[in-house]
């Protein structure tokens, strides 16, 4: 399966990197639920679709940025920066 349809199509990682700090910052607000205050965190993984990247392959860079994100200290951003493979 090739990357055809993605979360954010035409946007480079930097972009992708303020939508996802964006969303990271509205789930940090507490849930009241019940009349309970709930604390919320959020980490993400961003990578950018490589041409012609099968799924499986930009999933587990943004994985691995994920991880690096909850290492890092939970709650926050991490981004793929592995360069992309050079063209033969």
């Amino acid at each position: 399966m090739r990357l055809r349809r993605h979360l954010l199509p035409e946007t480079p990682l930097a972009g992708a990197a303020v939508a996802a700090e964006k969303l990271r910052a509205a789930l940090a607000e507490p849930l009241d639920l019940l009349g309970h205050r709930i604390p919320l965190s959020v980490s993400i993984g961003v990578a950018e679709a490589r041409v012609g990247e099968p799924l499986e392959s930009c999933l587990r860079r943004a994985d691995t940025a994920l991880y690096r994100a909850k290492d890092g200290g939970r709650n926050r951003v991490e981004l793929d920066e592995s360069a992309a493979p050079e063209a033969s």
